[in-house]
């Protein structure tokens, strides 16, 4: 199943002013640009974001940009290029000691806005900024990457100089007919709508194309993709974009599970899906290329024509009195009875096993929420409780102990040892929640 890096602009407010939804952002991307106090940020911010970004398990990237905050680092500088060489090993260099304190580390390099733009094309700064993470990466004994636009200048000579480089493409900026991005100084630049974000990003990440501004599709390979956090409604859109990339790499898994159920390689002993792979797993090891290979041809082949099949919904009574159930509704700004239709309304599917025997991971189709764990999980959750965390339901065979958010309790055995198979929520099934009162 296609993968791709989620990135986004961060840490940029400076002083009293502030910009952007960092701390939701976090829980949503993979990667932080992090502002190095030439267009944008501070020490203080650059720390902060720093240590957000540790604890979430978010990657870093230093931000660099010409010295411009005035301008946002929007304006073109013509500044010498053994300048701009020393001020990109400065911005590199100052995040690297701030991310190391909070316990991070700068994986790559993304130059920010007009300094960005300008090395698709411009060699001598191009060279420049090359220069200066080759020199940072040979002193420091590092392997920092750089991220730009497919295509660049700048990549180009990354790789001549032996950097990693990475391409990105964005998720709410338009592009021209010839792959780079419009003008913000032109209309329709900047797109806004969630949705359509999302169905961009889809497209370029399964098929390798977006849609440019004149209707004509363009060829990108991307490996990350960037919403910018500046951009009005930043957060919804990073959120609809990683919940229809979710969805779609859920859906093409099942898919692939249920060809390989149907049509399994040659020796096949066991199948177990997991959020986005299936396990395959065979007799013995001579028979793993014949496997590989199956699975490959399968893929090649596509899988959207492949029937998931259709499940009687397995209704399970639902006493909604979880201890939880009255922050997540506030957390989602709904009333406990409107979480409690929202959630028992949903047809949910169990997309994987795992955590401990029986534990299924369940999705629904209308469910759009990102539900936090609990900053401090409890020693003993009891067996029959139902909960949230992220975009799953989960249902607790057995007592444990757990972070997720438990908004209900069950009396349905979920796991019986004796019962062939144990499981009642097996991978495929769907389930029905009822509330009940007693």
């Amino acid at each position: 199943m296609a993968t791709v890096d989620l990135n986004a602009d961060m840490g940029e407010s400076f002083g009293s002013w502030k910009m952007g939804d960092d701390e939701s952002l976090l829980g949503i991307v993979t990667s932080a640009n992090v502002a190095c106090g030439f267009h944008a940020g501070d020490a203080v911010v650059m720390g902060r974001t720093c240590k957000a970004a540790a604890e979430r398990g978010v990657c870093v990237g230093a931000h660099v940009s010409y010295r411009d905050l005035a301008g946002f680092g929007r304006n073109f500088v013509d500044v010498d290029p053994a300048r701009l060489r020393d001020e990109v090993i400065y911005q590199l260099s100052a995040l690297r000691g701030v991310a190391a304190v909070h316990g991070a580390s700068v994986r790559y390099v993304k130059p920010h806005g007009a300094l960005y733009n300008t090395i698709v094309h411009h060699e001598a700064q191009a060279r420049a900024v090359v220069e200066a993470i080759v020199a940072v990466n040979s002193a420091t004994d590092s392997d920092v990457a750089i991220l730009g636009l497919p295509g660049a200048l700048v990549l180009d000579l990354a790789e001549q100089q032996g950097v990693r480089a990475l391409r990105e493409a964005f998720a709410d900026r338009a592009y021209n007919p010839d792959g780079t991005l419009v003008s913000r100084s032109q209309e329709g630049s900047v797109l806004h709508d969630p949705d359509e974000v999302a169905e961009r990003v889809v497209k370029l990440v399964t098929q390798g194309v977006v849609t440019a501004i004149d209707g004509t599709e363009v060829s990108i390979q991307a490996d990350s993709v960037c919403v910018h956090g500046d951009t009005p409604g930043a957060v919804a859109m990073a959120t609809a974009v990683r919940d229809r990339l979710e969805l779609d790499d859920a859906g093409q898994r099942r898919r692939l599970h249920r060809a390989l159920s149907d049509h399994p390689a040659e020796g096949t002993v066991d199948l177990v899906p997991a959020q986005t792979t299936v396990l395959v797993q065979v007799e013995s090891a001579d028979l793993l290329p014949g496997a590989v290979a199956h699975v490959q041809d399968l893929l090649a082949g596509g899988l959207d024509a492949v029937e998931e099949g259709s499940r009687e919904p397995l209704p399970v009574p639902v006493r909604y009195d979880g201890l939880d159930l009255s922050d997540v509704a506030d957390l989602l700004d709904m009333t406990t009875d409107e979480l409690v239709k929202h959630h028992s309304d949903q047809l949910w599917t169990v997309e994987f096993a795992g955590f401990m025997p029986g534990f299924g991971y369940m999705s629904g189709v209308d469910w759009p929420y990102r539900i936090p764990r609990r900053s401090s999980p409890r020693t003993r959750i009891p067996p029959g409780s139902i909960a949230l965390a992220d975009g799953f339901t989960g249902a607790y065979p057995q007592a444990s102990p757990g972070g997720w958010q438990i908004i209900g309790t069950t009396e349905v055995t979920l796991w019986d040892e004796n019962a062939d198979p144990p499981a009642l929520l097996l991978p495929g099934a769907v389930i029905k929640f009822e509330a009940v009162t007693s």
